[in-house]
C-alpha cells in the first residue's frame, strides 16, 4: 500500500514537473511588455492581414500586391525568400537604423513550401545577415503556421494536399529552429495558437488576434 502511495506521489511530481517545464517554455516564447512598442513583423501576405487586422495599417494605395510598409509591419502579399533578401530586407534595414533598439519577428515561408520550393538555406543566411548588420537588435523566428484545405487555397485545394504541404511546414519549421543564429529565439505559435481559416491559406480576424495576444499578451498593438 505504501509503495503504491510512493509511486502515486511520484507521478504527481512528475506531471507538475512537466507542467512547470511547459509553462516555463510558453513564457520564454512571449515577447515582453516593454518590448511591445518596439515590435516590427517581417512577412508575407498572413503578416499583411494580421497589420491590418491588429495594427488598424492599410496597405499601400495603387500597389499589387499589397504591400505595407510602416513602422511595426514590413510586408508584401505573395512574397517569397526573393523579395525578404531583396526589397524587403531593405525596408527593414531603414526601420532597424532608426530604431537600433527593435524587436523583428521573421515570418516567411509559407509561400516557397506552398509553390514546391525549398529556400531554407537562404532564409537562415538572411538571418545571418540581419543578425550580422544589427547585432543589437532582438531577433524572433515565429513558425510556419499551418494550411488547411479549402478550394480557394492556391496550394491545398484537398485535405489530402493540405496533409502534404503541413508535413512540409513541419520540417521547415523543424530545420529553421535547430540552425537559429545564436541570439534568436523561436516562437511556436504552429502548436500553441489555434487556427481558424478564411481561405485555407489565410487567417480569420480572431486568429490573427489570438496570434497577437500569445506572442505579446495583448489583441491589439499600437
Amino acid at each position: 500500500m505504501k509503495k503504491r502511495k510512493i509511486s502515486l506521489i511520484l507521478i504527481m511530481l512528475i506531471f507538475l514537473l512537466g507542467a512547470i517545464c511547459a509553462v516555463q517554455e510558453t513564457q520564454a516564447a512571449v515577447i515582453q511588455k516593454d518590448q511591445v512598442s518596439k515590435l516590427i513583423w517581417f512577412g508575407d501576405s498572413r503578416t499583411v492581414f494580421f497589420g491590418e487586422t491588429v495594427y488598424g495599417y492599410k496597405p499601400r494605395k495603387g500597389v499589387y500586391p499589397q504591400t505595407i510598409l510602416r513602422r511595426h509591419v514590413v510586408a508584401r502579399r505573395t512574397s517569397m525568400h526573393g523579395w525578404a533578401n531583396g526589397t524587403g530586407y531593405k525596408e527593414l534595414a531603414k526601420r532597424l537604423k532608426k530604431h537600433p533598439d527593435a524587436v523583428v519577428i521573421f515570418n516567411f515561408g509559407v509561400n516557397d513550401i506552398g509553390r514546391g520550393y525549398d529556400h531554407k538555406n537562404s532564409y537562415r543566411r538572411l538571418l545571418h545577415r540581419i543578425h550580422k548588420k544589427f547585432p543589437q537588435v532582438q531577433l524572433y523566428f515565429m513558425s510556419v503556421n499551418p494550411v488547411s484545405a479549402s478550394s480557394r487555397n492556391p496550394y491545398a485545394k484537398t485535405s489530402w494536399k493540405a496533409r502534404q504541404v503541413n508535413q512540409k511546414i513541419a520540417t521547415f519549421n523543424s530545420y529553421m529552429k535547430k540552425h537559429l543564429p545564436r541570439g534568436y529565439g523561436y516562437i511556436n505559435t504552429y502548436k500553441k495558437v489555434k487556427f481558424r481559416y478564411r481561405d485555407g491559406l489565410h487567417y480569420t480576424g480572431q486568429t490573427y488576434r489570438n496570434i497577437a495576444r500569445y506572442v505579446t499578451g495583448k489583441k491589439k498593438l499600437k
